[in-house]
């Protein structure tokens, strides 16, 4: 089985190479190293993954996932920003934050940024809103296995001391700079 990560709790930027995205819940799969990231990625709850084939171990750490076969995505390296449906806070504290991190570690504001097809309106309008237009975003349907070389994944700002002074930054702004 494939074990969960325990980041650190500081925001921060990772890197992964030649993972396997899943677009329903946000996993990242790491077959080679056996690891999954999805506390990072969406904060939810690994055990009813719709991949776990299996009871996990005895102390919850591994599962037993199959990966259902996946296409490879062409545009690398891209940032993978969430996938947390229409729940307004989710959006804002999961995803919209992480841009936070992308302005301060100078990602360059041309790298594509992947995010499901079926955005809201509301989701839409915040991005305009930020000056990401559409043509940078990566749209695939929401029940895409994708495998990637290269992703830059920010770390949800879930529970971290600074989440709701940003929340509220961001609600009040008119632009971000990225």
């Amino acid at each position: 089985g494939v074990q969960t990560c325990a980041l650190p709790i500081l925001p921060y930027i990772a890197t992964l190479r030649d993972v396997v995205i899943e677009t329903r819940l946000g996993a990242i799969f790491d077959e080679k190293t056996q690891k999954i990231y999805i506390r990072e990625t969406s904060d939810q709850n690994f055990s009813k993954h719709p991949y776990v084939c299996a009871a996990p171990s005895a102390d919850g750490r591994f599962f037993p996932v199959f990966l259902p076969p996946s296409s490879a995505l062409n545009e690398e390296p891209f940032i993978f920003l969430g996938v947390d449906g229409t729940n307004y806070c989710h959006w804002i504290t999961r995803n919209l934050l992480k841009l936070y991190l992308l302005e301060d570690k100078n990602i360059s504001k041309s790298v594509p940024i992947l995010i499901n097809q079926d955005l809201c309106n509301y989701q839409t309008e915040y991005l305009n809103l930020l000056g990401i237009p559409h043509e940078r975003l990566l749209l695939p349907p929401k029940y895409s296995t994708l495998r990637c070389s290269t992703v830059l994944v920010p770390t949800t700002f879930r529970g971290h001391p600074r989440s709701e002074e940003h929340t509220s930054e961001l609600q009040s702004r008119e632009t971000i700079s990225y």
